[in-house]
């Protein structure tokens, strides 16, 4: 794992785990729901009982045909990850995928 990447995987326990060089950080599945269904920003808290206030994971279409993609934000980076392989690592299609790094203000066009 590098710092332009995170680690999204399923855990045994039905949670779903972000492995970030800073921690590792947990979405229960009504997070997910959240996620997914409602498109709600769900903020996150980081392993150890430290909280992370600017960490958040969300939803967001860009533009009006383009694919959804799932973004994930803490305080130093923002990360995305495509909506079905997110859905993937979910269901327990896949065992992981990577969320990659956004370039910095890249997210300030999306719709």
């Amino acid at each position: 794992m590098t710092v332009n990447q995170v680690i999204v995987r399923k855990s045994s326990g039905g949670n779903v785990n972000i492995e970030t060089p800073e921690g590792l950080y947990r979405l229960s599945t009504e997070d997910i729901r959240n996620i997914l269904f409602y498109g709600h920003r769900v903020p996150v808290m980081r392993d150890g009982g430290d909280a992370d206030s600017g960490a958040v994971i969300y939803g967001r279409r860009p533009g009006f045909n383009g694919a959804r993609r799932i973004i994930f934000s803490t305080a130093a980076r923002t990360f995305s990850i495509a909506d079905i392989s997110f859905v993937s690592v979910v269901k327990g299609k896949w065992a992981a995928a990577s969320m990659v790094a956004e370039p910095q203000g890249m997210l300030d066009y999306v719709l």
